[in-house]
């Protein structure tokens, strides 16, 4: 009894932190594509 709750509280953390680092990587993405759009607006200067 104790393990099964012990295993399902370590697939809740497993979950949780699947949706920390989705969370992360859309933030990650979002903000590479800020500085791409400002690398191209800086080169169309040149």
């Amino acid at each position: 009894m104790e393990r099964e709750k012990a295993i399902e509280s370590e697939e809740e953390k497993d979950e949780d932190r699947e949706l920390v680092i989705g969370d992360n990587l859309e933030v990650k993405t979002k903000k590479l594509e800020e500085i791409e759009k400002k690398w191209d607006e800086h080169e169309k200067k040149d």
